[in-house]
């Protein structure tokens, strides 16, 4: 994991370092293609974090489904044997 941080970490630094060239270029140059590309680079560091988000989300809901279905199975299971036991008892 501090591996993957570190990289991560990395990677960020190079990618803010891009924009902020980007950036200044399209200041200079007066450029909107490159003013838009810098302000890509920065927000595609977002999109990666959103969707590792949303697959996160998505993972605990469908977690959430299965554990819903085995409750329901618990509890169905538990009824039918304690309507066995009540009719045994009699």
């Amino acid at each position: 994991p501090a591996l993957v941080q570190t990289a991560t970490a990395e990677s960020s630094k190079r990618r803010s370092a891009a924009a902020s060239v980007l950036s200044k270029a399209a200041a200079k140059l007066h450029n909107p293609r490159l003013s838009a590309l810098a302000y890509r680079v920065k927000l595609d560091a977002f999109e990666r974090v959103k969707k590792a988000i949303d697959d996160m989300v998505t993972a605990l809901l469908k977690e959430k489904e299965d554990e819903i279905k085995h409750k329901d199975f618990c509890v169905d299971e538990f009824n039918t044997n304690q309507l066995q036991t009540e009719t045994k008892e009699r």
